[in-house]
């Protein structure tokens, strides 16, 4: 399902982590996740490890807080959680110094070999920088503090109430301002960032229809936009198959010309019988 036009794009879907509060720990998450696509597509990382069995690995690390257990390769040899994480680190260097240090590349492989440095002194070194070794050493400071076992009702609801979006609920967000876990984002630039979508993206093209038109946007999804461009033409969907498309340098000259929704597919001359492909 890429969201676009399927004969040229597919989607790689990362979902674990996705519970992770922490800024840095995703930060470093989707960072590495990048840096090691290119090293895939620039042929840096020939030798990926194979694990005999890669399901019961990721169970076999996610439910291993010591960071002790092992697995094995096919080629016969055992693996830590961080051993791997040390071997796709070095690839993912070598595939950055190929392509030329980028900026943020530079600071995610700093920040990511930071995190294996402190994880090699266990799991109480990660403490505020990555989210599970953050929320152990809540929940064993809470058993102590009301003698309870890890698998009280009140343990329980400890653990998720870590990941409580709400400013004033989650645990997360009180460790925050106290102090005890870092931020690498400032309020500004959160803020910012949920009214500015990307510039070089179809997302500039959505997000402004919403801005602009809210009373004409219908429905918005990842590869479409449905607008109401009136009585006489009614609803229209605007397929956007193409994610480099719909840039603000090809579709903001529009935007400040039109009116209204009508007005703006005249200016990107798309004809409401056939909206094609958004230039």
């Amino acid at each position: 399902e890429p969201h676009a036009d399927p004969s040229r794009f597919r989607r790689l879907h990362v979902i674990n982590g996705d519970a992770n509060p922490g800024e840095l720990a995703t930060y470093v998450k989707v960072g590495a996740m990048l840096i090691l696509l290119d090293a895939v597509t620039t042929g840096a990382l020939p030798d990926p490890v194979e694990l005999e069995d890669p399901v019961q690995a990721f169970r076999a690390f996610s439910h291993d807080p010591t960071l002790a257990a092992k697995v094995r390769s096919t080629d016969g040899r055992s693996w830590r959680a961080i051993d791997l994480q040390e071997y796709y680190l070095e690839h993912a260097r070598r595939s950055a110094e190929h392509l030329g240090h980028r900026a943020d590349d530079l600071v995610v492989l700093a920040r990511w070999e930071a995190m294996l440095i402190a994880a090699r002194s266990g799991p109480e070194s990660l403490v505020g920088l990555a989210d599970w070794a953050t929320k152990l050493d809540l929940i064993d400071a809470f058993c102590v503090r009301h003698d309870l076992s890890p698998t009280h009702d009140r343990v329980r609801m400890v653990d998720l109430q870590y990941h409580d979006v709400r400013r004033d609920k989650g645990l997360h967000h009180r460790l925050v301002a106290a102090g005890r876990v870092p931020r690498i984002t400032t309020d500004e630039e959160v803020e910012r960032a949920m009214h500015t979508p990307p510039e070089d993206t179809r997302a500039w093209f959505r997000g402004e229809c919403v801005r602009r038109f809210p009373a004409s946007v219908v429905a918005a999804g990842w590869d479409s936009v449905v607008l109401d461009i009136g009585a006489d033409e009614g609803l229209i969907r605007l397929p956007m198959p193409e994610p480099g498309l719909g840039t603000r340098a090809l579709t903001g000259a529009a935007f400040e010309r039109a009116e209204d929704v009508a007005d703006l597919l005249d200016l990107l001359a798309v004809h409401p019988g056939f909206p094609g492909q958004l230039a």
